[in-house]
């Protein structure tokens, strides 16, 4: 197991037992979060009924031994003078949760400028964990289905069949893998040689088949231009005409644009008229994790 403090004034490891600089003694907080309940009793019945139900922030206190010279002690004590991120590698495993330091106490050195112990607690705003990097799903997208023969490592039939040689694909599983639902952020890019007729609206749909919910956006969007949808900030961006978020269709709300649990059938088309566009898009999930296990 490896534990890394890290942010812009750099990165401070602590391990297990055998840890080489740091070595970790004890560690609390990171089982699931607490709840913070509403409840209200039960007319005429017995128990409670709830309300509302969110999980809390967490802290997270540690303690651990290092062997360091001052030019150490002071390193750490830069990172942890400002917001950083704790990385956790567990065998296979690899999460990340933002923190600030809280409080800290003052370096006892068992060893004179050798072995140092000190005891640190962290708040976490954000109480899940997450991966390391958020998770790639490509959705629309064109697949050669004869791509052109090669014969010992040279070209031997070129084939253009058009259309009739891809399978144009707008659906894909999206796994949300963690403990909670969560809001995907996903890139469109408009691929189409040209675009409809002027006058003709063009409709933008990112639709979750699974929960039936659906963003969708009254726009035409250029040859080669991305729109990103931020379910979670509740914001879409093109990166040719910024924030178009008022471009949404009455009937979209992006609050219930989230993952539900397991597998989630993602559906991206554009059309206008009786022409559909073509798109590219990737659909990226930053699942969220309630505990971490070391």
């Amino acid at each position: 197991m490896r534990l890394v403090l890290t942010n812009k004034r750099g990165t401070f490891e602590i391990g297990g037992g055998n840890h080489p600089t740091a070595r970790l003694l004890e560690i609390e907080g990171l089982s699931p979060p607490e709840k913070d309940l509403e409840t209200e009793a039960c007319e005429g019945g017995a128990g409670d009924y709830i309300k509302h139900m969110r999980d809390k922030s967490r802290t997270i206190t540690m303690s651990f031994d290092f062997y360091g010279v001052d030019d150490d002690v002071y390193k750490l004590y830069r990172i942890l003078a400002q917001p950083l991120e704790m990385r956790f590698f567990i065998g296979s495993i690899r999460r990340k949760i933002s923190a600030i330091c809280i409080n800290q106490t003052e370096i006892e050195s068992i060893i004179y400028h050798r072995l140092q112990k000190i005891v640190l607690q962290f708040y976490c705003a954000d109480p899940y964990f997450h991966s390391l990097s958020p998770k790639r799903y490509p959705v629309a997208k064109r697949t050669d289905m004869f791509p052109n023969a090669v014969l010992d490592g040279k070209q031997a039939i070129d084939l253009d069949v058009g259309s009739i040689a891809t399978v144009k694909e707008t659906t894909t599983i999206v796994k949300n893998e963690g403990d909670t639902v969560v809001y995907p952020t996903i890139e469109v890019v408009n691929n189409s040689v040209q675009n409809t007729t002027s006058g003709i609206s063009c409709s933008v749909v990112v639709k979750n088949v699974t929960t039936g919910k659906s963003m969708t956006i009254s726009y035409n969007p250029a040859q080669g231009e991305k729109i990103t949808f931020d379910a979670a900030d509740r914001k879409i961006t093109s990166d040719v005409n910024g924030n178009i978020t008022g471009k949404i269709t009455d009937d979209t709300f992006l609050s219930e644009m989230y993952l539900d649990f397991g597998d989630n059938e993602i559906e991206i088309t554009a059309t206008a008229g009786s022409t559909e566009y073509e798109l590219s898009s990737v659909c990226y999930v930053d699942n969220n994790y309630g505990a971490v296990m070391i």
